[in-house]
């Protein structure tokens, strides 16, 4: 069984999200893991969709890594508005930013391990540019006192200090190549039917 089948059994069941199985994957604790896509295919470019609409489309980005041998964390976010998102292991910096095009999501989070116990976080726009970068997630007690820039596992909640004073913001270029479609569709179903890195 390929690593990315494996994982996909071991992650795609909502019943097996566990607020420690997730905070040791983000902290880079699951030897398996080595990069961590977070997003939410709801309210496109920021604005408030009906529920309906947010529930298409969040099954539609389900559906799409199932398809394709992705497994995924189901959580909530608040980053304004609240929202479903997911925490997709092992998944490319370049397929993340396309699946942000594709669902017309603002940003998604995208981390690499950069050593044991220690993963880089990085906060990316639509177009691919980097806005800022951490090496931190904050999963202590205080973080539960927050009202806004959060994710919510089984109740208890953690955040990535993207934008704060108190860390050093690294400013790295775009590392991203737009892919290239080598079928007719627009949102094709098959991920590997795309030229680029993954």
């Amino acid at each position: 069984m390929s690593t990315r089948i494996k994982l996909f059994h071991e992650f795609h069941d909502v019943n097996e999200t566990t607020f420690p199985r997730v905070a040791r994957s983000i902290s880079g604790m699951v030897e398996s893991i080595d990069t961590i896509g977070i997003m939410t295919a709801e309210n496109p470019m920021g604005e408030k969709r009906a529920k309906e609409q947010n529930e298409y489309a969040q099954n539609q980005l389900k559906k799409l890594l199932r398809d394709n041998n992705y497994g995924f964390h189901e959580v909530m976010g608040k980053y304004g508005n609240i929202e479903n998102s997911l925490i997709i292991p092992n998944i490319s910096k370049n397929l993340m930013i396309h699946l942000c095009q594709i669902f017309n999501q603002e940003s998604v989070i995208w981390a690499e391990k950069t050593s044991e116990n220690n993963m880089r976080f990085y906060y990316i726009e639509q177009d691919g540019e980097v806005k800022d970068v951490v090496d931190e997630v904050f999963l202590s007690s205080d973080v539960q006192k927050r009202n806004d820039f959060y994710t919510w596992v089984q109740g208890r909640k953690f955040y990535i200090p993207f934008f704060e004073e108190g860390h050093e913001q690294k400013k790295y270029k775009k590392f991203y190549k737009p892919l290239v479609y080598t079928r007719k569709e627009k949102h094709p179903t098959d991920l590997y039917n795309l030229d680029g890195d993954y």
